[in-house]
């Protein structure tokens, strides 16, 4: 139950404020672009809002900051890229400053040769009992067609440093107002 998660979560961001060592310092956000955002239909109110966005409310309310960091970028064309991101910072009410786009994990595209290495190794498991002898004879074709197909492609990991440096940024400036 969405309502009680987020009464939890105000007793545990008051509890920071009484006891500095349960206190939560920032909130990370992260969204995954290969799913919808879920939403929220309260009952005293006509308008949908996302889910977390009332759990985002309750740390805002206590004057917890929080990021946006939106992964899995390379699930999209890059044409749907930025309308998407857009859609999220919207649906969120975050400003463009305090999120980031990640893909935190090297994405791999099937390619040719993912797909033979596929059909090699199902062989190699083969249930009807293959003999050695008649995979040794493969062996050489395989050797010798790999050096020409295709290898996978790893798109790079992006937007790590970036979410990294603005997790800092706003932790130093939540720090610096504390002192004031």
């Amino acid at each position: 139950d969405l309502s009680n998660e987020a009464r939890h979560l105000r007793e545990e961001l008051w509890m920071g404020t009484r006891y500095l060592s349960r206190k939560t310092d920032l909130i990370v956000l992260v969204h995954n672009l290969s799913h919808r955002i879920p939403r929220y239909h309260q009952p005293d109110s006509a308008d949908v809002q996302p889910a977390l966005s009332l759990l985002l409310n309750e740390a805002t309310e206590v004057g917890v900051p929080w990021v946006l960091a939106i992964t899995n970028i390379f699930s999209l064309s890059a044409d749907q890229k930025n309308s998407a991101i857009n859609a999220v910072l919207q649906a969120y009410q975050a400003s463009p400053d305090m999120a980031v786009a990640v893909n935190s994990c090297p994405y791999i595209m099937p390619t040719s040769a993912t797909a033979s290495q596929t059909w090699i190794s199902t062989e190699d498991g083969d249930s009807r009992g293959a003999t050695t002898a008649h995979r040794l004879m493969l062996a050489p074709i395989n050797f010798v067609r790999m050096p020409f197909q295709k290898k996978p492609v790893v798109l790079p990991v992006e937007g790590v440093n970036s979410l990294c440096q603005l997790v800092h940024r706003v932790l130093l400036t939540d720090e610096e107002a504390s002192f004031e």
